[in-house]
């Protein structure tokens, strides 16, 4: 099925659901209800249409690397939460809802969040410069933490290293320290400090480095102190592959090569400690609806962290769909409604994507969240993914009339 016939068939599987005004639930209630099997039954026949043979496409890299299972989690206030999963494991088991996966760039979110606290708390002066820590990063002594945690240093990406540091030994294990250090020495300065730059993660690299050093505690500490344990998400944890995973962890498929490859095949080790600050987390999904209230409330920080029309500047990639957040831990997804400071987006979350797996996590402005996950970053178009998940959150807001 190419890209307009999926959108066509979501879009008809959605208006469907609205014509046919599924009956709600009292929203006082707490126990599954006729309604809620209803609408599972819905959700899982769009997973399943998701990763049915030659719906999505699943050839980013140029070859077909098509996910072997998906989960969807919605939460309706008042309602229980409804989980689904379709399709197997690699090992050939059935799916399960409620197990963890990896979140990947969604670390980077939990790093910054630390980030904030430490500057709230007066810990961190977000106006010193970075060459206090790293002083071989490009305008080291001009670039600010703030700029770094706006995503405004001016910064490229890294560049080419020989031997590479994750393929040359899978089992090498990098500080953060050795991961920036490194990254250093083949960064260019794509603008002047204060330019907003595609540096697809270095910042956040360099903020996870400042975030341990001045917290004076491990990363994956902080993170567990200041954020997961606070929150309520106890099934969250930045992991660097040295110890067993998680209980029932569900690998990937990804592209390596011109190969299609599982998650499995390799030591995830050297990967995961080379992009610790921003690929290393492993959540479920109840975990990530927890962390959708906790963005929407802001009860993590002591200053005002919430959404609002001031807090959003453009995708430095040229997404015209997606905002990032200032001063928040997530991004805002339009349709977007003009209003006076700025723009107020349809929802708030997060689209992170990594080896093997990709998720969408978003609060929609009605209060329905959504979490959508498939073991697959090969998606060729993100417009598919984003239309899933507009639809599972279609057809919970049908279930809610």
């Amino acid at each position: 099925m190419n890209t307009t016939s999926h959108r066509r068939v979501m879009s008809a599987v959605l208006c469907t659901l609205i014509l046919a005004g599924y009956a709600g639930v009292d929203e006082a209630a707490a126990t599954t209800t006729p309604a809620d099997d209803d609408l599972a039954a819905e959700i899982e026949a769009v997973l399943s249409e998701a990763i049915a043979p030659g719906s999505l496409q699943w050839n980013a890299s140029g070859i077909d690397v098509p996910p072997t299972a998906a989960v969807a989690a919605v939460r309706i206030p008042g309602r229980d939460d409804v989980l689904v999963a379709v399709g197997e494991n690699l090992d050939g088991s059935p799916a399960e809802a409620g197990a963890p996966f990896g979140v990947a760039s969604l670390t980077e979110s939990l790093v910054r969040s630390v980030a904030f606290q430490l500057i709230d708390d007066g810990v961190l002066d977000p106006t010193l410069t970075v060459d206090q820590w790293v002083p071989t990063l490009p305008n080291a002594d001009r670039v600010t933490v703030q700029m770094v945690i706006d995503n405004e240093t001016g910064w490229s990406d890294w560049g080419v290293i020989e031997p590479d540091p994750v393929t040359a030994d899978f089992e090498r294990a990098w500080t953060l320290r050795e991961a920036v250090e490194l990254r250093a020495t083949v960064m260019t300065a794509l603008g002047e400090p204060g330019t907003r730059t595609n540096d697809a993660l270095t910042n956040e690299m360099v903020m996870g480095l400042i975030v341990e050093e001045v917290g004076g505690r491990p990363l994956a500490e902080l993170v567990g102190e200041r954020v997961t344990g606070p929150a309520g998400l106890d099934d969250t944890a930045l992991v660097d592959g040295s110890g067993p995973a998680p209980a029932g962890l569900r690998g990937g498929v990804f592209a390596f090569d011109g190969t299609a490859m599982e998650t499995s095949a390799v030591s995830p080790v050297a990967f995961l400690t080379w992009n610790f600050a921003t690929d290393s987390v492993v959540s479920t999904p109840t975990d990530l609806l927890d962390l959708l209230d906790v963005w929407a409330s802001g009860e993590l920080f002591s200053t005002d962290r919430t959404a609002a029309p001031n807090r959003w500047a453009p995708d430095p990639a040229g997404n015209p769909d997606t905002y990032v957040g200032l001063g928040v831990p997530f991004n805002g997804y339009c349709p977007c409604t003009e209003v006076d400071g700025g723009i107020e987006p349809t929802a708030i979350g997060r689209a992170p994507g990594g080896v093997g797996t990709r998720t969408l996590l978003f609060h929609y402005s009605d209060g329905i969240s959504v979490v959508f996950n498939v073991n697959s970053d090969e998606a060729a178009d993100g417009a598919d993914i984003r239309a899933v998940v507009d639809t599972l959150h279609g057809l919970a807001a049908a279930a809610e009339q």
